[in-house]
């Protein structure tokens, strides 16, 4: 049994407070996986399976560990996802501080791990006995108690993200069309897991109107203290009082997914589709998912920082209505509820950005600056488009 390090390599990361090193860890867990081999994949037989470490994935909150199992001719890919070790580094993008307004609390290392396996049983559960030819989903093969530690079978399909990025504004048209399947398919998907039941940990936000109305005006205050335009708050709180004007008092709520954006979609044959880090940790408004999503392809690093060059507006507009008319079908699309929300999302992307700057130079500076720019016109527009559409309305 071999394990290697992140980079092909042994591991020889330790942490200062006498935290498991890297390199045992990894052993640790791949001595796990040769245990349990047998009653994940029946066709391997005990003990004469080979566990490698492909790479370690590190992020806020989590690390993910990928390995590959091999006996005979069979190979399988498995991830274990665990919280980040005691003594981890800091957080680079300061996902895990909590000195900023935001649209959904951060969950504890642990309750996510926790909870994203309750969420992709479920979803699992679900879409197998729908078999949906344009729906995948990620097989989970245990939770391991104590650090706690998610096993999942390894999804093969590239991310949506990989896609995208290939229609630039330069590609051939046709990049950009091949692209509305499964944008249409990720907009069925999500409707199917707005719909699940709520969880044994999901709990309820946002229900209220009034809610979302005080949601604006804290980010934006966060925002204008931080050296945004002053008009930014104004025009955050004449989209407050359109939403209190327009909004049901009592918003329709779903099992909210809370990262949806094409790097968490994977992409398969015929455009079939599967979502990732899903968790149903909240009951939110379902608004929420689909502003956040068409708010995503356009705050992409690429687009940010290239000034919105990156991706032609009319493809981007494009592929958005594919992903509603997904999930709304023959249903109309809200679309005055989902302007409002789309300049909650871009206040929350701003507010994030703020926080985590950590960029340095003058290229980094640039950059930021770029991303500065990039969200202000884009919240302009925003609120600008909400604004007259409610005065439309009235």
């Amino acid at each position: 049994m071999t394990a290697l390090g992140a980079r092909g390599g042994p591991s020889r990361a330790t942490s200062a407070d006498g935290a498991e090193p890297e390199a045992a860890r990894a052993q640790r867990l791949a001595a796990q996986l040769a245990a349990q081999a047998p009653r994940y994949f029946p066709e391997i037989a005990r003990g004469q399976s080979d566990v490698q470490l492909l790479r370690v994935y590190r992020g806020a909150l989590a690390s993910v560990y990928a390995f590959e199992l091999r006996s005979g001719s069979h190979v399988r890919g498995v991830m274990l996802k665990l919280p980040r070790p005691p003594g981890a580094a800091p957080d680079p993008a300061g996902a895990c501080q909590p000195d900023r307004p935001r649209v959904a609390p951060v969950l504890a290392a642990r309750e996510r791990i926790e909870s994203e396996h309750a969420a992709l049983a479920a979803i699992e559960a679900k879409l197998c006995a729908q078999a949906d030819p344009r729906f995948g989903w990620i097989r989970v093969l245990d939770l391991l108690r104590g650090e706690p530690a998610l096993v999942t079978q390894r999804a093969e399909d590239p991310p949506l993200k990989q896609r995208l990025a290939r229609a630039h504004r330069l590609a051939p048209a046709a990049r950009g069309a091949e692209l509305r399947v499964p944008f249409r398919n990720a907009g069925a998907w999500l409707r199917n897991y707005h719909e699940l039941p709520a969880l044994a940990h999901t709990r309820e936000r946002g229900a209220l109107a009034a809610e979302f109305g005080e949601s604006l005006r804290r980010l934006a205050d966060f925002l204008v203290e931080r050296g945004a335009p002053p008009s930014l708050g104004e025009l955050a709180r004449g989209c407050a009082r359109e939403a209190q004007r327009l909004l049901p008092a009592q918003l329709p709520l779903g099992t909210s997914h809370g990262d949806l954006a094409p790097r968490n979609v994977l992409v398969g044959p015929a455009g079939r589709v599967t979502l990732l880090d899903t968790r149903a940790a909240w009951r939110a408004p379902i608004y929420e998912d689909l502003a956040y999503f068409g708010v995503s392809l356009r705050s992409a690093r690429a687009q940010l920082y290239s000034g919105g060059l990156f991706f032609r507006e009319s493809l981007l507009q494009e592929l958005e209505t594919s992903f509603l008319a997904g999930y709304f079908g023959a249903e109309p699309v809200p679309a005055a509820s989902l302007r409002l929300f789309r300049v909650q999302c871009l206040l929350d992307r701003w507010a994030s950005l703020v926080h985590a700057e950590r960029e340095t130079g003058i290229a980094g500076r640039a950059r930021i600056a770029a991303a500065h720019h990039t969200l202000w016109r884009a919240l302009r527009a925003s609120c600008a488009a909400a604004l007259r559409a409610s005065c439309a309305a009235a």
